[in-house]
């Protein structure tokens, strides 16, 4: 079922809400929309799952558990090595108000390590089409400048980190460095995944999530 919640005054968010249970929050990353998960939220209300899919603003058409991509520092500085160069981050921010398609196109081809059928390639760009332009130059401008390491302090909840070892997108030192600053949290790798690894390693991703999911003790 599909519906907008109002996040703020005059700001409303698309959901998709499928399945009863306990909910899982799924956050898409830049630059899909909620359909990235499409392949867990077939599986997971089988299993007494309730799936919560929602579109970032400006993405998409717009007791928890939460499913979500993210890194704290997606570029280098003095003092963190890992990363992609700012000049290269810059260049797609360029991309982005010139050429907006090809960035979408060429960003699909990153994200599997394994190949994709031309059609599952072609939804995938579908999802970064429907984004906005100053969304996605916003969001760029955020993953060269942002550092939240410090906040990963904060975390206090249980948290996996599954991560594929071919990623090019975030690679896999960025998970590490993740790990590390997240007090408890368990580092899962996929040795033949690449970024997309909600698809790329499929049934292994889905076995984990549910593994995952079910774990009686609150910490990892």
């Amino acid at each position: 079922m599909g519906y907008y919640v109002e996040a703020e005054r005059g700001i409303k968010l698309y959901v998709e809400d499928t399945g009863e249970g306990i909910p899982v929050l799924m956050v898409h990353g830049w630059p899909l929309d909620h359909r990235m998960y499409e392949y867990q939220v077939a599986l997971l209300p089988s299993y007494g799952y309730r799936c919560i899919q929602v579109d970032l603003r400006e993405f998409g058409v717009t007791q928890l558990i939460l499913l979500g991509a993210a890194t704290p520092r997606f570029t280098p500085s003095s003092d963190f090595p890992q990363g992609t160069p700012v000049t290269e981050v810059d260049k797609l921010i360029k991309q982005a108000y010139t050429d907006r398609p090809q960035l979408v196109t060429s960003f699909g081809e990153l994200l599997f390590a394994n190949p994709v059928s031309q059609s599952f390639g072609d939804w995938i760009r579908d999802q970064g089409f429907a984004s906005s332009v100053h969304r996605m130059a916003f969001t760029l401008y955020s993953l060269r400048d942002s550092d939240l390491r410090k906040e990963l302090t904060h975390i206090r909840v249980p948290t996996w980190i599954l991560h594929g070892k071919l990623d090019q997108v975030c690679p896999f030192p960025l998970a590490v460095e993740t790990q590390k600053g997240i007090a408890g949290s368990r580092l899962i790798p996929f040795e033949r995944s690449g970024h997309a690894v909600f698809y790329d390693a499929l049934p292994e991703f889905n076995s984990t999530l549910l593994s995952i999911l079910s774990q009686p003790s609150p910490m990892p």
